[in-house]
Formats: structure tokens, C-alpha cells, sequence
């Protein structure tokens, strides 16, 4: 049981800095990440949050300094897990989150005891969760920050391997009409979501253009675009 009670920082911290890594594989390896069901990610990261909470506080257990350590790490790990959601493709993502960043925080206020540690994550944190919450309330009133996409129609390739995707992009710059091309399977998944190749945008419009853009395949790797020939890299 104590050793349980003891692995339980560091099974949290992997949990929840798992999305920001793949994240961030794809951010260097210029891929997309997407997760399988980001519905079961939030609620599974709550479920097991909430339940690490509630033994904790029962157990009570101590914790040598790599156990601390875990307890510091934790808080930060909560917020950049949470940064992932900021943009959710479930609306009650945002509430698990949350959740999410509270249990760390009770058991980050309870179990940690390095002060100078203690006291950079709780910096760290404190302006980590005030970007989370101006995110998560812009898009609330206003929509999504950064661009709010939403396909609207596709026309795959003759061979299937590719698909042109018609898509509207409302951004505060204004709404546009998109035309991007992406490979139709992901390059390799792992257990929570998979990579794909980033989509290349091959026409952009006027937001009226979206029902009447006209997209013809010429061959596998070669796409009319209101006549406007593109050839896919």
C-alpha cells in the first residue's frame, strides 16, 4: 500500500504530461497531433485525479525528496495539460480540466514541502492558470482565439490517399474560405491519439465562397481549384 501511495505523484505526472508531449512532438517534427477521444482523456485524467486525491488524504502517506519533487511537478503538469484544452473540441472538456488542475493543486498545497520549489511551481502556475482562464472565457463569449475551422465539405483523391477539404476559418482576423489537402491516414497513433502530416492550404477565399468553391482531382497528385491547377508535395 505505501509503495502505491508512494507512486502516485509520479503516475500523475505522466498521466497529465502526456498530451503537452505529443504535443510538442508534433510541434518539432512538423506533424499534427489529435487525439483518438479527447472526451475519455478529460474524463479518465478527473476520474483518476479525483481518486488519487481522496486516498491521499485518507493515507496520509510521507514522501522522501524524489517523492516531492513528483508533488512540486505535478501543479505546472496540471496547468500545461490544461493549456492543451484551451481550444475543445468537447464543451465540457474545459469543467474536467479544471478538475483536473484542482486536485493537483490540493494535493500540490498538502504534500509539498520544498520551499524554493514549491515556490517557482506556484509562480509558474499562478501565470500559467491566468492565461488558461482568458483563453477559456474568450472562447466562451467570443468563440475560439486563434481560428475557429470547420469543414464543410471534402472531395477525395482518385486513389483515396489524399483529401481536399473545404473549411471555413472564422479568426479575429476575419472568416475566410480554405481549401486545404491532407493525406487520408495518419502516419503512426499511439495509445491516446495519432500523428498526421499538416494539411497544405492550396486556395484561400472570401467567407461566400464556401458552397460555391469548385475542386476537381486531375490525377493522384494533382487538384483544380475554381481551375486554379495545384500540385500536392
Amino acid at each position: 500500500m505505501k509503495a502505491a501511495m508512494t507512486a502516485i505523484p509520479i503516475v500523475l505526472c505522466v498521466m497529465l504530461i502526456l498530451v503537452p508531449f505529443m504535443e510538442f512532438i508534433g510541434l518539432i517534427t512538423g506533424t499534427d497531433f489529435e487525439l483518438y477521444s479527447e472526451t475519455a482523456v478529460v474524463i479518465v485524467q478527473a476520474v483518476l485525479c479525483a481518486g488519487a486525491v481522496t486516498a491521499l488524504f485518507i493515507i496520509k502517506p510521507r514522501y522522501d525528496k524524489l517523492g516531492r519533487t513528483f508533488v512540486i511537478l505535478l501543479l505546472p503538469f496540471s496547468i500545461a495539460n490544461g493549456l492543451c484544452f484551451v481550444d475543445p473540441a468537447w464543451a465540457w472538456s474545459p469543467l474536467f480540466v479544471l478538475a483536473v488542475c484542482g486536485c493537483s493543486l490540493a494535493i500540490y498545497i498538502r504534500f509539498a514541502s520544498d520551499s524554493v520549489g514549491k515556490a517557482i511551481s506556484a509562480v509558474f502556475s499562478v501565470l500559467a492558470s491566468i492565461a488558461v482562464i482568458v483563453l477559456y472565457v474568450y472562447n466562451l463569449v467570443y468563440g475560439s482565439f486563434f481560428s475557429d475551422v470547420t469543414v464543410k465539405k471534402t472531395v477525395p483523391s482518385p486513389d483515396g490517399n489524399y483529401v481536399a477539404e473545404v473549411v471555413t476559418d472564422a479568426s479575429v482576423l476575419g472568416d475566410k474560405t480554405r481549401v486545404n489537402v491532407r493525406r487520408s491516414e495518419q502516419l503512426f497513433g499511439v495509445v491516446i491519439g495519432g500523428f498526421s502530416e499538416k494539411a497544405q492550404l492550396v486556395y484561400t477565399g472570401a467567407d461566400y465562397e464556401v458552397d460555391t468553391v469548385k475542386i476537381i482531382w486531375e490525377n493522384e497528385s494533382t487538384v483544380l481549384v475554381n481551375g486554379n491547377e495545384f500540385v500536392i508535395e
